[in-house]
């Protein structure tokens, strides 16, 4: 994936400056959104097989097919906003190339196993819907967002401290 090769070139040709806030707002928003999914379809959000289990239509699910996708890549604009509004954009450009063809992937796996019940959530559900407004949180498991997104904010709180440590040791 784009994220640790993007990172890593982030520090070195264009490390953190200016004002960290709208980054850090827009990095935190994209991680509630993914906690709150990962909430409603559990931790096998993880997995890297074509096995499929039920479509989630509870949470974020209600109005967006993907919210997994959009919080990934606000937290990476977010990231990218630390060092500008140019890297930022590179970053939102190199998610949506790879998350377009992982989501068409996912979809056309998912038609072959649930067949007309997918088709439906499909027809129903626009694939970058944003959840907004919020709809009912439905069923919803913090211990399966926290035990999912552990790791999410781990990399994250990584990529933060080496950006911290970036603009300390001087660009």
């Amino acid at each position: 994936m784009l994220p640790l090769p993007g990172v890593a070139a982030q520090l070195l040709w264009a490390p953190p400056s200016g004002p960290w806030a709208p980054g850090l707002i827009t990095l935190g928003l994209g991680a509630l959104l993914r906690f709150w999914a990962v909430g409603v379809i559990s931790a096998r959000s993880r997995t890297r097989s074509d096995e499929t289990w039920e479509v989630a239509r509870t949470g974020p699910y209600r109005r967006c097919r993907n919210p997994l996708y959009v919080g990934n890549l606000l937290m990476w604009v977010g990231l990218g906003a630390l060092s500008g509004p140019w890297i930022a954009l590179l970053w939102a450009l190199a998610i949506a190339v790879e998350v377009s063809f992982i989501v068409r992937w996912e979809e056309a796996n998912l038609l072959r196993q649930r067949g007309a019940a997918y088709a439906a959530y499909l027809a129903e559900v626009p694939r970058w819907g944003v959840p907004w407004p919020i709809p009912p949180l439905g069923p919803w498991s913090f211990a399966e967002a926290l035990r999912g997104e552990r790791s999410t904010w781990l990399v994250a709180a990584a990529c933060l401290g080496l950006m911290a440590l970036r603009q300390r040791v001087g660009g």
